[in-house]
């Protein structure tokens, strides 16, 4: 593919510094996640609770998994159901009733962006108690972790699916099926404290679950580009957004075609962790906010896909810097 070599050792290159967790990222690296989970003494974990549904998508690599975990865990719980697409707050509930009662010394979540989303929720609740509605919005987590002078479980990532970059980010959605109502917890206190992707995991997911991740990882990345013009880490948002963005437009088209194209699913997985790192330096707007109330009728990234290009006529008069960066991009591409 064009310039994809560069592009690529680009995009690995702002990864690897990424400051809010340890990230291991790379191509056929499962075995590292023995490194991820090991700490400063090199001591086993002593119980470890897995959350995954891998085992019911790639029974071969789930199994992989379960050997490295067996090198440094003396018990694994699990595998405990993730949660289901848009997190649903039963699945959260149910979930941190079961990590209540097994009390595990870590946890590890290997899922989807939902999934993570689920557990990081799920161990909050399970540790810190009280309702789901009481962490919705921003440092509400941290908030009372100070007051109670207490701690949770250390929660560590292996990401499953390229799109929304939970295992990287301090975000949790939440959806209220009776209301339907999708809402977020925002806090640093529920960024995992390790996480791993595999990117070669992907080439196990449906089309689809491809397709719309790819979609809500540009919107991360076009959306925080869209709003940083004050941002003071600007510079470093463009970069960041722009190769995002870019690494998209080149890689998607090849996954639709050919979706065990190695090359182009790795760099897929390094576009949507780039929309990741944008949205912990700055926010997302319109379409992700209006897409919150299409929960039960697109997939989330199909419908921050439908919105933003209606909000970006919108917001266009006050944004000639981005629309000519964008333009330029799309020309590059023909698209």
């Amino acid at each position: 593919m064009k310039d994809s070599t560069r592009l690529r050792q680009k995009a690995e290159k702002i990864l690897s510094a990424f400051p809010w967790t340890k990230y291991i990222f790379g191509w056929d690296i499962l075995a590292r996640i023995t490194e991820l989970l090991s700490n400063t003494q090199n001591e086993q974990i002593r119980h470890l609770a897995l959350i995954t549904n891998l085992h019911l998508r790639d029974k071969e690599n789930y199994d992989r998994l379960l050997h490295h975990l067996k090198k440094i865990t003396l018990e694994v719980s699990g595998p405990l159901p993730s949660a289901h697409p848009n997190t649903p707050v039963e699945d959260v509930l149910q979930l941190a009733t079961t990590l209540k009662k097994l009390a595990p010394e870590a946890v590890l979540v290997a899922s989807g962006g939902s999934g993570i989303d689920g557990a990081k929720a799920a161990i909050v609740l399970a540790s810190l108690g009280g309702e789901i509605e009481d962490y919705f919005g921003q440092g509400k987590v941290s908030q009372l972790l100070s007051s109670q002078k207490t701690s949770f479980p250390p929660l560590f990532a292996l990401q499953t699916a390229a799109g929304s970059a939970a295992h990287l980010t301090k975000y949790a959605n939440i959806t209220n099926w009776s209301t339907r109502q999708k809402k977020l917890i925002i806090d640093e206190a529920i960024i995992p404290q390790g996480a791993l992707f595999d990117y070669s995991l992907t080439i196990t997911a449906p089309l689809s679950l491809t397709l719309d991740g790819a979609i809500d990882g540009l919107s991360h990345s076009l959306e925080v580009y869209l709003g940083a013009s004050e941002n003071p880490h600007f510079p470093q948002l463009e970069e960041i957004c722009l190769l995002g963005i870019e690494l998209i437009l080149l890689a998607l088209p090849q996954v639709i075609k050919n979706p065990n194209n190695k090359e182009a699913r790795f760099l897929l997985g390094l576009a949507t962790d780039l929309g990741g790192y944008a949205i912990m330096l700055g926010g997302t707007n319109a379409g992700h906010l209006s897409s919150f109330a299409l929960v039960d009728i697109l997939p989330h990234g199909r419908a921050c896909g439908l919105l933003n290009p209606y909000f970006l006529v919108v917001f266009s008069s006050v944004l000639p810097r981005q629309l000519k960066k964008l333009a330029e991009l799309l020309a590059k591409h023909q698209i």
